[in-house]
């Protein structure tokens, strides 16, 4: 879902994650690396994202994502379980992500599934992290 059309350039990583965001055909998650975790790339985190947008520091207007975050080969013990917890919220500025990959979406089996979190607009809304909002779900 849009939450405001934007006319603005964004980077090829921003429009990867806006792709799995509005692909209404299938439910897909991202694969990622995120630079802090080093240079070891095997390392994935696996986010679901909920609000992409921008973060307007005096001139600079960085693109930044709210996310779930439901696995992390990194740091196996970051991940507060079960899901969804709100422990699992992050916030990372869309340049800190590396090698963005679109997978499909996949639960654990019974009893351990669960469904991705989404966000109404009225949370949209009260999140800190992306100041303009431009996607959403």
């Amino acid at each position: 879902m849009s939450v405001m059309e934007t006319t603005a350039v964004r980077t090829p990583d921003y429009k990867k994650i806006k792709d799995v965001m509005t692909d209404t055909t299938s439910v897909n998650a991202i694969s990622v690396h995120y630079k802090s975790d080093g240079a070891d790339t095997t390392k994935r985190r696996f986010l679901w994202p909920l609000v992409l947008g921008t973060t307007t520091d005096e001139a600079t207007v960085t693109e930044m994502v709210l996310v779930y975050q439901y696995r992390n080969d990194s740091d196996p013990s970051s991940i507060e379980l079960p899901h969804p917890s709100p422990k699992n919220f992050r916030c990372f500025n869309v340049a800190s992500l590396t090698d963005i990959q679109a997978i499909a979406f996949t639960s654990p089996p019974p009893p351990n599934d669960w469904k991705p979190p989404k966000l109404k607009f009225k949370k949209v809304q009260k999140q800190t992290c992306v100041e303009d909002p431009e996607y959403s779900r």
